[in-house]
């Protein structure tokens, strides 16, 4: 690992750092729908992290964290700046 990069954190399970795919996922306000029918499928354990950045206004807080965790079998959160992904999550720009 050179200076410039940041170690991955990692996961719940006790995993040592691995390389994984990050998947990105966005969407204009109309859908939300198909981010539900989504996440609805992806198993708590796929070993992937998903990003997803929805076209919403920017002066009002998102509950799109909220709405996806309903019907989520993976954690649900925003995103921060500086974090380190880890698998099975899903990040929410």
């Amino acid at each position: 690992m050179n200076q410039d990069e940041k170690p991955v954190e990692q996961a719940d399970s006790g995993e040592s750092a691995r390389d994984f795919p990050v998947i990105g996922l966005g969407a204009s306000a109309g859908g939300l729908e198909a981010l539900k029918a989504f996440f609805s499928q992806v198993p708590e354990d796929s070993g992937m992290a998903f990003i997803v950045m929805m076209h919403l206004a920017p002066d009002k807080p998102s509950m799109l964290p909220e709405l996806l965790q309903k019907i989520s079998a993976v954690p649900v959160s925003m995103a921060s700046d500086g974090q380190s992904l880890v698998p099975d999550r899903v990040y929410i720009v």
